[in-house]
């Protein structure tokens, strides 16, 4: 796995720093082959949830992809940001039995739970088939100022070996979803983790560090500044086999 990211980035090298390389590395391309097997999961087996209770969330669901097309942006934004916002969050290890696994929006509605990656893909592919361009949103990954950055430390430092799973304290690394009005606007927050939606310029908590869509994936250094292009999104293994599962 650590050769073949190498390789992919082979030809980028030179405009990617160190830190950068190492983040990316960190929090998006950790080696997880249990991560992607989906034969396991079982969205419906959960606690306190049954089906159908499951069955209107997804009716609630298709009825606001139905209903809302017409909306203004802005509109769209806060009706998908409430909407899934209201599931609870969940660990993948406590919700799924898995140590990272990103769940579909149908996933994530019926077993009523998951975590920040969950909200920010259902948010985001909901928002597309809303008719909001793919051009203005961002899947972001960001760091919590003041978490527990101890692993990537080791990491820059070279105490942690080639190919070792880098675990961060949950507080620390996150996933939000971004909307750009304009490309040189500041971007609106869509965060399970704060019901309203907030500026990037309002968030001073949150470092954005990777962002990516469907197609690409970038660097980012602050909400504000232009984005630093770094391949095809497929560099990100997770959110290749995600893609895979959805067709």
């Amino acid at each position: 796995m650590m050769k073949n990211i190498f390789q992919k980035f082979n030809d980028k090298l030179w405009i990617v720093s160190l830190t950068t390389l190492a983040i990316l590395l960190a929090l998006l391309l950790i080696p997880n082959a249990q991560a992607e097997d989906s034969s396991t999961v079982n969205a419906n087996q959960h606690d306190g949830d049954d089906q159908s209770k499951s069955k209107v969330r997804i009716e609630e669901w298709k009825n606001l992809l139905n209903s809302s097309t017409s909306m203004n942006e802005l509109d769209k934004l806060q009706l998908v940001n409430s909407f899934f916002n209201k599931i609870p969050y969940a660990s993948d290890m406590t919700h799924w039995g898995k140590e990272e696994y990103w769940a579909t929006p149908e996933e994530l509605i019926n077993s009523n739970g998951g975590d920040c990656e969950d909200f920010a893909i259902a948010k985001f592919l909901t928002l597309i088939q809303l008719g909001v361009s793919e051009e203005k949103l961002r899947l972001t990954f960001v760091k919590m100022l003041g978490g527990n950055i101890a692993s990537l430390k080791d990491l820059l430092e070279g105490k942690l070996k080639a190919g070792s799973s880098v675990n961060f304290d949950p507080d620390s690394s996150h996933m939000v979803l971004v909307y750009y009005p304009s490309p040189e606007s500041d971007p609106l927050i869509l965060d399970n983790a704060v019901k309203s939606i907030e500026s990037g310029s309002m968030r001073s908590d949150l470092k954005p560090i990777i962002a990516f869509n469907n197609d690409n994936v970038w660097e980012i250094k602050n909400w504000s500044q232009n984005e630093l292009y770094l391949g095809n999104a497929n560099l990100i293994d997770t959110w290749r086999k995600f893609k895979i599962r959805l067709q």
